[in-house]
């Protein structure tokens, strides 16, 4: 539609996943555009420090680009703190922010959010809107309003991330005790997903599926043990040899599923 060409830029689990400011030259030309980035990151849980967030937007003003940063996961940080461009760039001058209630207030199925952006870019945002999905039915907004503002909704949901927390640092402690599963980047700083690299575990399979790669062949065999995960490959060609794990279940479903992946 853009008539534009995606480049990605990988990110490494040596750091953490983390987008270095220092490599984005290597992905980027006179044709660059647009930049996007997710903080806290999905899948991987990575949560760019201010410092890193700054170096990554003193990039983009000194290229002329714009920086679409996705913080849908916001609210779920637990180690360090989440970083909004807003608070780089206040004016708006190079960011576009976009955000959700979808994973903050549990209610994907209503796709409602939000941007953040300069006027101009929020004028033909509006006007993209208006004829392709309309605007959110005013019940909806209502009910956002609410969301945002009710004290016992902000209590439930400060709740569910500390819980989280302790899920995610559980799970993935006993993910790394599971033959051939590797969790280089530690527990997930942010978000409700490990990324896991299952080369090691691939290797293992008594009659791994063909085709495909390593951590499709590891989601068709695991789902076949009622252990539901999602492909890496579906964020990237890097990401073939692994996969994302939520771990929004309760703790001790989540204990029997590295039971059921143990080969």
């Amino acid at each position: 539609m853009l008539n534009r060409v995606p480049v990605r830029v990988p990110v490494d689990p040596d750091t953490g996943f983390r987008l270095e400011a220092s490599t984005l030259h290597r992905y980027t030309s006179r044709r660059t555009r647009l930049l996007m980035l997710i903080s806290p990151d999905n899948p991987t849980g990575a949560v760019l420090t201010r410092a890193e967030l700054g170096a990554i937007h003193q990039f983009v003003g000194a290229n002329g680009l714009t920086l679409l940063h996705d913080e849908v996961y916001d609210e779920f940080v637990y180690d360090g703190r989440h970083t909004s461009s807003i608070e780089i760039d206040s004016d708006c001058r190079n960011t576009v922010l976009v955000n959700s209630l979808s994973k903050s207030r549990g209610i994907g199925g209503w796709r409602l959010g939000w941007l953040i952006a300069d006027a101009a870019v929020v004028t033909r945002a509006l006007q993209h809107r208006a004829n392709t999905t309309m605007a959110p039915s005013p019940l909806l907004q209502a009910a956002a309003t609410a969301c945002i503002n009710d004290p016992e909704n902000i209590r439930s949901m400060r709740e569910v991330r500390d819980e989280l927390r302790v899920a995610g640092a559980t799970f993935t402690a006993r993910l790394q005790k599971v033959d051939g599963i590797a969790t280089p980047a530690g527990a997930p700083q942010g978000g409700f997903y490990v990324f896991a690299d299952v080369s090691a575990y691939h290797r293992l399979l008594p009659r791994p599926a063909r085709g495909g790669s390593p951590g499709e062949q590891v989601t068709q065999h695991l789902g076949g043990l009622g252990v539901h995960v999602g492909p890496g490959i579906d964020f990237g060609a890097t990401g073939g040899s692994s996969i994302r794990l939520a771990f929004t279940s309760p703790i001790d479903v989540l204990m029997e599923a590295c039971d059921r992946m143990a080969l």
